[in-house]
Parts: structure tokens; C-alpha cells; sequence
């Protein structure tokens, strides 16, 4: 089903690096089809040489070359993430959070 999607992880703290790690080890999707866009230059190097994904420079490059958007960030961050991206998320992009406490309708609002 992902096998020939493109994923893209909005955040690359634990959360992403746990669901990574589990997507790259059953197969789920070839690691040249994940992209992640994070913050802390330090932890987006870690990343591509840990999992040889490939970084974007910023959200809205990543939701241009994402099919599914993992939306993997600090709740407390989500609400400005989400309004920087909305213009550029349409009805053909699947969009899964991993927010703990975000209800469904702050994200589809």
C-alpha cells in the first residue's frame, strides 16, 4: 500500500524516529521515498545518515513532495505548524498526527 508512496515527516524527534524505524524495518517503504523536514540541524543529520531519508529545506517543501504528511511535532507547536501548510494540503494528501491531545478538527480546521 506505502510501497510507492512518498512519506513525509513534518518533525524528527523520537515519535518520528520510532515510526521510521518501524516503516524501513518491515519494508513498509524504501527509504528514498521518506523525507523529513526538521528544525535542529544536528538531528535532521542524524536522520539522513541513520536512515539514508532525505532531508527538505523547510514544511512546505515537504508537503509539495509528500503523499502521506506525518505530522510528528510538539502539540504545543502544531496549531502554527498546521497554518503554515494548510494552503498547501489538498484532499489527495493523507495526513496522520502523532500530537498527543490535538483533537481531529484542530487539524482539519
Amino acid at each position: 500500500m506505502l510501497k510507492n508512496k512518498k512519506i513525509g515527516f513534518i518533525g524528527g524527534g523520537n515519535m518520528a524516529e520510532a515510526i521510521l524505524k518501524g516503516m524501513l524495518s518491515s519494508k513498509l517503504v524504501k527509504a528514498s521515498n521518506i523525507f523529513v523536514s526538521e528544525p535542529n540541524k544536528s538531528r535532521q543529520t542524524f536522520l539522513t545518515n541513520e536512515f539514508k531519508v532525505k532531508a527538505v529545506k523547510g514544511n512546505l517543501d515537504l508537503v509539495k513532495k509528500a503523499d502521506v504528511l506525518i505530522v510528528a511535532v510538539k502539540p504545543q507547536i502544531i496549531r502554527e505548524v498546521l497554518k503554515d501548510i494548510a494552503d498547501q494540503v489538498d484532499s489527495k494528501k493523507l495526513v496522520i498526527s502523532v500530537a498527543a491531545g490535538v483533537p481531529i478538527s484542530q487539524i482539519e480546521n
